[in-house]
C-alpha cells in the first residue's frame, strides 16, 4: 500500500512543476497532499516508518519561515491584489514624548504593535514598522532593540541629540489604483485621531483622492468624474471613501477640517491639496496638474 502511495505522490509532485498545470490544480494539490498525510497517520507504526519519503516531501511544501503549517499563505497587500514591497525609512525624533519614544514593541520581535501618541504618529511611526537600526547601529533582535533604545534615550537626555531610527515597512506604495480603509470595518480601532490618520495617508501615497463612495460605486457624479479624470491621465492613485462610517468613521469631518470645509472630492498630490469640488474638473490637461506630478519623486507611476 505504502509503495503505491509513494509512487502516486511522486507523480503528483512531478505534475506540480509542470508548466501546463492549471491554477485550479495548483490550489488543490497542497490540500490533496495533506489529506494523504493525514491518512498515513492512521497506519500501523511499522508502515508509518516506511513513509520517510513523504515526510521529506512535505518539508518541500513548507513556506520559508512559516511556523503555522505546511502551506504558507503569502500576504498580497491591502486591497486589489497589491504586491507588497519593503520600504526603508528613517524616523528622527528631536525630542522624547512624555519621556518616551511613544510606541509599543511586539514581545520577542522588533515590530511596532501600537502607536501611543499623536506626536509619534506625526513623526512617522506606523503599526507594523520593523526597527532595524537605532542611531546608526543595527539591532538584531528584541533585546538588542530595547537596549539600544535605552542607550539612545540616556544619550538624548545628556546631550539633547536627536534619536534616529531606521525602519522597514511593508508597503503597497505605487503598486496600483485602489481603495484604502482606515479600520477593519468593526468600528474605529486606532488610538490615533482620524484627522491625523488622513494627514499621514496623504503623505504616505503620492496621489490621493478623498471622495464620496468607492471607485466601483461613486457616491456622487463629481467623485466619479474626478476619478475618471485621473484614470484618463494615466495617474495611479489611492482613494478613501469619506462616507464609509464603518471603515472610516469621522473621515468626512476630518477632511472638512483639513480643507477648510471645501466640498468633496479633494485631490492631494505629494501631500499638498491641489483642489476640491468642481475645481478639480478644470485640472484636466492643466499646467498645474503637470507641475504637481513632475514634482513627485522619481518612479511615481504617472503618464503625461
Amino acid at each position: 500500500m505504502v509503495p503505491r502511495v509513494r509512487r502516486g505522490v511522486a507523480r503528483g509532485l512531478a505534475r506540480r512543476s509542470s508548466p501546463g498545470r492549471s491554477a485550479v490544480g495548483a490550489a488543490a494539490a497542497p490540500a490533496l497532499l495533506l489529506c494523504v498525510i493525514a491518512s498515513l497517520a492512521a497506519l500501523p507504526a511499522r508502515l508509518q516508518g516506511r513513509s520517510a519519503l513523504l515526510t521529506r516531501l512535505v518539508e518541500q511544501w513548507k513556506a520559508p519561515g512559516s511556523a503555522k503549517g505546511p502551506i504558507g499563505e503569502p500576504w498580497t497587500g491591502t486591497t486589489g491584489g497589491e504586491t507588497p514591497a519593503v520600504d526603508c525609512r528613517e524616523i528622527v525624533m528631536p525630542m522624547l514624548i512624555k519621556g518616551r519614544i511613544g510606541v509599543n514593541i511586539v514581545k520577542g520581535e522588533r515590530k511596532i504593535s501600537r502607536v501611543l501618541f499623536r506626536e509619534a504618529f506625526n513623526l512617522g511611526w506606523r503599526v507594523g514598522d520593523e526597527v532595524v537600526e537605532v542611531n546608526g547601529r543595527p539591532v538584531a533582535d528584541h533585546d538588542a532593540l530595547r537596549s539600544a533604545v535605552q542607550r539612545a534615550i540616556n544619550a538624548h537626555k545628556k546631550k539633547r541629540t536627536p534619536i534616529r531610527f531606521r525602519i522597514r515597512r511593508w508597503s503597497p506604495m505605487n503598486s496600483g489604483r485602489g481603495m484604502i480603509r482606515m479600520s477593519k470595518g468593526k468600528g474605529f480601532d486606532h488610538v490615533v485621531p482620524m484627522l491625523d490618520l488622513i494627514k499621514g495617508f496623504v503623505q504616505d501615497f503620492p496621489v490621493v483622492l478623498l471622495m464620496e463612495g468607492s471607485l466601483e460605486k461613486p457616491g456622487s457624479r463629481l467623485s466619479a468624474r474626478a476619478a475618471r479624470l485621473l484614470d484618463e491621465q494615466g495617474i495611479v492613485f489611492k482613494a478613501l471613501d469619506c462616507l464609509d462610517n464603518s471603515s472610516n468613521p469621522g473621515a468626512a469631518a476630518a477632511v472638512a477640517e483639513m480643507t477648510e470645509d471645501a466640498p468633496l472630492p479633494s485631490l492631494y498630490i505629494g501631500g499638498q491639496l491641489l483642489g476640491s469640488g468642481r475645481a478639480l474638473l478644470r485640472l484636466r490637461g492643466s499646467e498645474e496638474l503637470a507641475a504637481a506630478l513632475a514634482a513627485l519623486r522619481p518612479g511615481t507611476p504617472a503618464e503625461p
